[in-house]
């Protein structure tokens, strides 16, 4: 696979107004996928930000293997990186996140007590790839609906403060991949999860592509979750076709294979197959 370029004119006003409102935020809250940490980091974002304090948020870790990502947390923390790991609907993360948030302004408080100031809003700003998580993050804090979510990347354009209570103050940003992709691993990667638009990478490759992952990595657990038997003996197009066929998905008397795909992408990136980590340390 080729080199893949993806850069919308919308990620690349972004990308300019990130690093020209830097300036205006206390803390960078950027968020990762817990099941690809690598791929779903944008060296171009962290460039614009390499001066302002940051927090790394592993979301969706619910639907990562704990250890691996119990390793990346490690990585970071022994390196002076702070981070955390999170399930967005879990409420007792929810407590965890704004814990780690409020313990890293207590610089922000000393400046502001030496100078005789009430305690000013935490202002954060919210990065990330598409689709990793950003208004979800936003909505659970600020407890409304104050950023769009949909699943699928490429929903938030514009950038927009949003106020939680006294005590932080939020700028979202759009979800913004990296301007290309050296390694085609990383953006397919993103586009097994559902970050980057199925127009970029056939999801006939995709697809493919799961089948082969999960033989390899994780065995039996294509037979468990659709009752399918000898996997190893099957290749990719024959096991997405009895995928169809046993979901009782048939057109003519064949298994609808676009239907299939779409079911077994589905299945994947919600976790309903296996807790997955497609990156290791």
């Amino acid at each position: 696979m080729p080199n893949i370029h993806w850069f919308p004119g919308h990620m690349n006003r972004a990308l300019r107004e990130i690093g020209a409102k830097a300036a205006l935020v206390d803390l960078v809250v950027e968020l990762r996928d817990a099941r690809a940490v690598l791929s779903s980091a944008n060296e171009d974002v962290i460039r614009q930000l390499q001066n302002r304090k940051r927090l790394i948020v592993l979301t969706k870790s619910d639907l990562a293997i704990e250890s691996e990502t119990t390793r990346w947390i490690e990585h970071f923390t022994s390196h002076g990186q702070m981070a955390i790991s999170v399930n967005l609907t879990a409420a007792q993360d929810i407590v965890r996140l704004i814990k780690a948030i409020a313990s890293s302004d207590s610089e922000k408080r000393q400046k502001e007590a030496a100078r005789g100031m009430k305690p000013q809003p935490l202002r954060i700003m919210v990065v990330g790839v598409p689709n990793v998580g950003k208004s979800t993050l936003i909505n659970k804090l600020a407890k409304k609906r104050a950023a769009q979510v949909e699943n699928r990347p490429g929903k938030t354009k514009a950038q927009q403060w949003i106020k939680v209570g006294n005590q932080f103050e939020l700028l979202d940003t759009p979800g913004i991949l990296p301007m290309k992709f050296e390694h085609a691993d990383l953006a397919v990667n993103l586009a097994l999860l559902g970050m980057v638009k199925e127009e970029i990478l056939p999801k006939e490759e995709l697809a493919n592509k799961i089948v082969n992952y999960l033989k390899v990595k994780h065995p039996g657990s294509l037979e468990s979750a659709y009752a399918l038997s000898n996997t190893s003996q099957k290749d990719a197009p024959a096991i997405i076709a009895e995928i169809g066929r046993g979901a009782g998905v048939i057109e003519g008397g064949q298994p609808n294979l676009n239907r299939a795909i779409m079911m077994l992408l589905s299945d994947f990136r919600n976790g309903k197959i296996t807790r997955l980590s497609l990156e290791t340390i």
